[in-house]
């Protein structure tokens, strides 16, 4: 567009001449507006001409929130910053709530947000009261976190109460095998600041220790015909107080 060209060169008669054509002075839209390049560059000349004719000096640019502030400041135009300080400036409106943009809240949506590490999300689905470990029929969010490498997303999770301990009852894997599977070293890393207390003591059956120690109950179990549920339980003493007492 020639008038952003213009306003960015400091070209203050073709800036004059564009808008003499009728040229939109706030630019189309899909970009920072001419006035948010002239603070950028610091050319309070071309700022002038532009705000003589009606430019908008608390634009705002959707895409990164910017207005012409932030412009000047992103390229330590001091002079210009106290150029702007001569108008009444609105300031930025109030952004708009993250949970209004969600199309839903629910625990699908949790999963999502861990596995595609959307922070914004994942806060969201806890604040509205999604179960922090998720439904128990599959990894938790927090290893899925794990898997993808999303510390700042597990770092919500651990704020909302997720147990970093838990096991899957299928195949017997935490946080940590989760994040060894993918080769997530950092987030590796960050799981040695929590208090990990480890996967539960191996069951010992038929005289074998069994790395999937829930498997091998549940098989036992229903051998035996024992109720309820073995998924019901996701520790080593809850299963020897159902199951395995004498």
């Amino acid at each position: 567009m020639a008038l952003i060209h213009a306003t960015k060169h400091g070209k203050i008669e073709d800036v004059r001449a564009c808008l003499n054509q009728g040229m939109p002075v706030d630019g189309s839209g899909d970009d920072w507006s001419p006035l948010m390049w002239a603070a950028f560059y610091g050319h309070q000349d071309v700022a002038q001409v532009l705000l003589d004719n009606g430019a908008n000096i608390d634009f705002v640019f959707y895409q990164d929130n910017k207005n012409a502030i932030d412009c000047a400041s992103a390229n330590d135009q001091t002079a210009f910053l106290e150029f702007l300080q001569k108008f009444p400036l609105k300031g930025k409106p109030a952004p708009t709530p993250h949970k209004s943009t969600m199309s839903a809240i629910n625990a699908d949506v949790l999963i999502h947000g861990c596995k595609y590490g959307k922070v914004d999300d994942v806060r969201v689905c806890l604040e509205e009261g999604i179960e922090a470990d998720g439904q128990g029929n599959e990894w938790t969010p927090f290893m899925w976190a794990a898997y993808y490498g999303h510390i700042d997303v597990a770092k919500v999770l651990v704020e909302f109460g997720a147990d970093t301990d838990h096991v899957c009852y299928y195949d017997g894997k935490d946080a940590t095998d989760a994040a060894k599977e993918n080769n997530q070293n950092e987030f590796l890393e960050y799981l040695k600041t929590l208090p990990l207390k480890g996967k539960p003591a191996l069951l010992t059956l038929n005289g074998q220790e069994n790395s999937s120690y829930l498997g091998e109950a549940t098989v036992w179990a229903g051998l035996q015909g024992l109720s309820p549920p073995l998924r019901s339980y996701r520790t080593t003493d809850q299963i020897h107080q159902y199951y395995l007492r004498p």
